[in-house]
């Protein structure tokens, strides 16, 4: 570790990290983030590792010489630099899902700008991968090995069989091209459910939609907790309310200047759409704090005093009064030691 530390703070003198993570199994933020340091630091890995295969210790050394031997193979390279290039789009996103505060449209609209974004990024994709071919051709100087073509076969299973000769559209063909292609669809994949759940509800933001947007049998699905009769003219009062303004542009905004009194049936709709979960990070988060508290020590712990130990745990934004507390435990019953 003290090698990779001095080969990074030689090539990479401005960054404040000095390690190496493990990929995480549940954070997609962690791992965007791990890929990327790994994609700066591959000259300072490349060079640990050279120098770790000297090392006297025969398992050092063969395990050394067996990573550098992967990670300096050319389509290696090429899918790392593809791979972070991308996830550098993504990171916000991910950020973002992890967010408590984030709610279902503001997803929805952060997804649809990156689509847009990388879908720009495939449709030049001739450009942008020639770009980066040519700066990666310094990592192969730089690491003494010179850009090798995949194998082609006759019958090729898992990768495109690409017969070109051209070292950069080879690539581009084989490795680029599928990656953004599956991005894509995995995206899609994933938010279009999200996207027909929000369709209705998304119209109550009014720097969206207009009042002609609505339709009788848009939020038939909530009737249970609406009043369709006055649900058409009230969202017409709720849209002109916001005419002549700026309007809200997310549901959490436009919940705090809704009132339930004036607007019922859309107070109950905007919390819908606040409240609809966008990933599952919340209760993730619950379960790591319970396997924090629930700890041998603490096995008999009530279930009363262990939800309130929880509590207090996951909304530590929320104040706690000391004083209160105290005055509180004292009126409880009669104590020998006097509180208050």
């Amino acid at each position: 570790m003290d090698i990779f530390r001095e080969k990074v703070k030689e090539h990479l003198p401005k960054v404040k990290w000095n390690n190496l993570k493990p990929l995480c199994g549940t954070r997609w933020v962690e791992n965007h983030e791990d890929l990327i340091r790994f994609a700066e630091s591959y000259i300072a890995i490349f060079e640990t590792l050279e120098e770790l295969e000297l090392d006297s210790d025969s398992n050092v050394s063969s395990t050394s010489s067996q990573l550098s031997k992967s990670m300096t193979g050319s389509s290696f390279i090429i899918s790392l630099v593809t791979a972070s290039d991308l996830f550098t789009n993504t990171l916000t996103l991910c950020k973002n899902l992890q967010d408590s505060n984030c709610d279902l449209s503001d997803a929805l609209d952060l997804v649809d700008n990156i689509v847009k974004t990388i879908k720009g990024i495939r449709k030049e994709v001739n450009s942008e991968f020639g770009q980066n071919f040519h700066k990666r051709q310094l990592t192969f100087k730089l690491i003494g090995e010179s850009i090798k073509m995949l194998r082609v076969s006759l019958r090729q299973k898992h990768r495109i069989n690409c017969s070109s000769s051209d070292p950069e559209e080879n690539f581009r063909i084989s490795i680029a091209v599928p990656f953004l292609e599956d991005f894509l669809s995995q995206m899609e994949l994933r938010f279009n459910d999200h996207k027909s759940t929000v369709s209705a509800l998304h119209k109550l933001i009014p720097s969206i939609y207009a009042p002609s947007d609505f339709g009788e049998d848009d939020f038939k699905v909530y009737a249970h907790f609406l009043d369709l009769t006055t649900l058409l003219s009230e969202l017409k009062l709720w849209i002109n309310k916001w005419q002549d303004k700026e309007g809200p542009s997310s549901a959490l905004e436009a919940l705090t200047f809704c009132r339930q009194s004036s607007y019922p049936n859309v107070h109950v709709l905007l919390k819908i759409l606040a409240t609809l979960p966008v990933t599952t990070c919340t209760p993730e988060r619950t379960f790591s704090s319970l396997r924090r508290l629930k700890t041998y020590l603490r096995n008999s712990t009530g279930e009363e005093r262990l939800t309130s130990l929880a509590l207090i745990s996951i909304h530590r934004v929320v104040p706690i009064i000391t004083k209160e507390v105290i005055n509180r435990f004292a009126a409880g019953k009669t104590r020998r030691l006097e509180l208050l």
